[in-house]
């Protein structure tokens, strides 16, 4: 399954509540000593994701490194603790549920514009 970059950053806008939030995917190493795979940058109207696309292959990844950088955001510090580490599990639950939701409405979609396109014209 692709990626939908579009509705993560449209989910990323809801739960950051900034309206210009941009997702940047570079092969930049972020790490500097650690295992960083995303970066961060916000004020208090924009919001700037970059994402190693080389250790981001997947959804799951994605998500969870996007989560990550939302969770600073939301929360308006860099600083990882427990209420930093409680609020990157509760972003990360509602865009996996966002999403979901999202590509559940997609494939009803294309299930109702096929069944138009042949049911509606004799081929079963």
């Amino acid at each position: 399954m692709s990626i939908n970059w579009e509705h993560l950053i449209i989910i990323l806008r809801d739960i950051t509540n900034r309206p210009f939030v941009h997702i940047t995917l570079t092969t930049h190493d972020f790490s500097e000593g650690d295992d960083a795979i995303a970066s961060v940058i916000f004020d208090e109207i924009r919001v700037d994701f970059f994402l190693n696309a080389i250790e981001c292959g997947d959804l799951y990844v994605v998500i969870k490194a996007l989560a990550h950088e939302a969770a600073h955001v939301v929360l308006n510090n860099i600083e990882h603790n427990g209420s930093f580490f409680r609020k990157w599990s509760e972003v990360e639950r509602i865009m996996y549920e966002m999403y979901s939701e999202y590509e559940f409405e997609l494939i009803l979609q294309r299930k109702s514009s096929l069944n138009t396109r042949f049911f509606g014209y004799g081929i079963q």
